[in-house]
């Protein structure tokens, strides 16, 4: 499958979770890397962008149909 377009909820409108993000991590068994990005980002160590960039790069690759369980 061509994935053309990628959209995060990253506020809970479409899904019950209240962290799209945290999710996410859940799903494809990245919590722990996701807990230090989190902790690094607010300790002031990285910026929002890199945070984002990080946490993405640790799906790269994951199937989206792991993605579509989410719901």
């Amino acid at each position: 499958m061509d994935v053309r377009l990628v959209v995060f909820d990253v506020d809970g409108t479409l899904t019950q979770h209240s962290s799209v993000w945290w999710r996410l991590h859940e799903l494809f068994g990245t919590t722990k890397e996701g807990r230090l990005y989190f902790d690094q980002y607010f300790a002031g160590e990285i910026n929002y962008t890199q945070w984002a960039d990080y946490d993405a790069a640790l799906w790269k690759g994951k199937p989206v149909s792991r993605v579509m369980e989410m719901r």
